[in-house]
């Protein structure tokens, strides 16, 4: 396994972590551990999002664009996020 690989793989890892924090977040809302916990997991990924810039496996000058089409999307067409 190269660098490159090595980043994806440990990236898609963090994902999942974050994804499974999120889901026990909703199973356990009173647990006062979970914004600990969550954001733990966010920051793990955050590491991996600036090795991957840093490999060119994600084009940093794009990810503010498609950040904010994201968010007018969800703006549009979210109950809550209004």
């Amino acid at each position: 396994m190269n660098k490159k690989q090595e980043i994806l793989v440990i990236l898609a890892e963090e994902c999942n972590e974050v994804a499974q924090e999120c889901m026990k977040g909703l199973r356990w809302p009173d647990d006062p551990s979970r914004l600990q916990k969550l954001t733990s997991e966010v920051g793990d990924l955050m590491a991996l999002l600036d090795f991957a810039i840093e490999e060119e496996l994600i084009d940093s000058s794009m990810i503010l664009g498609y950040k904010d089409m994201k968010k007018e999307k969800l703006l549009e067409y979210s109950q809550h996020l209004k």
